[in-house]
């Protein structure tokens, strides 16, 4: 498995139509491309939009200034881990975790191409540690 240290932008809002709309329209203003994004609701008031840009952090600017309904708005480290796309990948990833008692607080698929599947993974795990105990 291949690991990588990524920045994942978490924008939390008022859950309304048009949100995640007024929220692309920004980054993508701004000239910055979205790599990936999860977008949910966490209830009927709440919205969360998980996204990696191209520049995280010009891209929290932006946002911050666009005069949104934010909640909060937080630019979070992650890695990505790059695993052989066939059954029982994630099975393994997620087995190694928990053997090592790491907590995961965030996990989604961000992609997948030529016979790989990349995940971004959040733990509070230092992500050289997480690295060498994924074998990245």
């Amino acid at each position: 498995m291949e690991v990588n240290e990524v920045s994942e932008i978490v924008v939390v809002m008022d859950n309304v139509p048009g949100g995640l709309y007024k929220v692309s329209s920004v980054i993508s203003s701004s000239g910055l491309n979205i790599e990936s994004i999860n977008s949910y609701a966490k209830d009927e008031k709440t919205a969360i939009f998980r996204i990696v840009t191209t520049d995280p952090e010009t891209a929290k600017k932006r946002i911050n200034k666009a005069g949104l309904a934010l909640r909060s708005l937080d630019v979070n480290k992650a890695v990505v881990v790059k695993m052989i796309d066939r059954p029982g990948e994630l099975t393994k990833l997620t087995e190694k975790m928990y053997k090592n008692h790491v907590d995961i607080e965030t996990l989604y698929i961000i992609g997948k191409a030529n016979g790989y599947t990349e995940v971004l993974l959040k733990t509070q795990m230092d992500h050289g540690k997480l690295a060498k105990m994924l074998g990245g």
